[in-house]
């Protein structure tokens, strides 16, 4: 259980490590995955499943809150064994599950030749087999675990995030950060991965955020927040805003190399405030992820830069 009832976590193992990217169980009398992982997760789903005595054909819906490998790459695996399933999906990221090629082309630019090995190959999804929910709409799973779907487009456009009613928990994806549970158990820092970071779509969520006021937001990277909404929603404004302004110098937009560096210092000192070192293992920690969070910020300047 993650605090919420009814709730299980599936730590999904991305590349392998446990404590990454989280997926989330939901045992109600139509059982619902939220977030399939990447098409590496699937047998860890499968074992998780086995575990708790849930049988494959009785899961209802894999939820997913947006499409990047790490959360719906293995949609269209487990649909091979989860045969009664349907994957419920945002609008924008539905034609995408069908046919991946774009999303994959477009991971590959990020990860390079790491992309199998990261995140493996996802297989298509069946239109027939998608259910997509619009903002606002409900889909009740039975047991009080009435769910409802809100746009969330600050870290995707694709992206959508979840609240159980029932318990109050917000399934939150990737919006409302990135928690490094093993750096410090509230250590939490935006994910500005290419390339629709969007600030002012952020701004939005937060809003959001202290609108819903959930009792517990479940993260996709890692677990439950520490965080309450009020301190969350601090949080994640103050980095925001500083992620976005390392991107320019004056007028100018930055290339990714140079900014770069710039985050990474902005982190070290965020860290120094908290009292935690900058150690090989912190840099091992958030090595990868500052140099993607780097080329989305300077993404987004030169979306912005563009002409039209």
């Amino acid at each position: 259980m993650v605090g919420a009832p009814g709730v299980h976590l599936v730590d999904l193992l991305e590349q392998g490590l446990p404590s990454v990217t989280s997926g989330y169980l939901i045992a109600a009398p139509q059982p619902a995955l939220v977030e399939a992982g990447s098409a590496r997760s699937v047998p860890v789903v499968l074992e998780t499943l086995a575990h708790l005595g849930i049988a494959p054909a009785d899961i209802a819906y894999i939820i997913v809150t947006h499409i990047h490998l790490d959360h719906a790459g293995g949609a269209g695996i487990l649909l091979r064994h989860l045969k009664n399933a349907q994957v419920v999906v945002h609008q924008r990221g539905a034609r995408h599950l069908v046919d991946p090629s774009r999303l994959v082309a477009g991971a590959r630019v990020v990860f390079g030749e790491n992309l199998e090995a990261y995140y493996g190959v996802p297989e298509p999804v069946s239109p027939g087999r998608l259910l997509v929910p619009g903002p606002g709409d409900e889909l009740d799973l039975g047991g009080g675990h009435r769910l409802r779907f809100f746009d969330a487009h600050g870290h995707a456009r694709h992206q959508q995030v979840i609240l159980d009613d029932g318990p109050g928990s917000l399934f939150g994806g990737d919006e409302f950060g990135k928690q490094f549970v093993e750096i410090a158990d509230d250590y939490l820092l935006p994910d500005t991965s290419p390339s629709e970071f969007d600030p002012a779509a952020w701004a939005r969520s937060i809003d959001l955020l202290l609108t819903l006021r959930p009792q517990t937001v479940l993260l996709g990277h890692f677990g439950r927040c520490a965080l309450g909404c009020d301190a969350l929603g601090r949080r994640l404004r103050e980095q925001v805003e500083a992620f976005a302004g390392l991107g320019r110098a004056g007028a100018g937009a930055l290339s990714w190399e140079e900014v770069h560096p710039r985050l990474v210092e902005h982190v070290r000192r965020d860290l120094a405030v908290r009292g935690i070192e900058w150690t090989q293992a912190v840099e091992h920690e958030l090595e990868e992820e500052l140099g993607v969070w780097a080329k989305g910020i300077a993404d987004y300047h030169a979306r912005r830069s563009s002409p039209g």
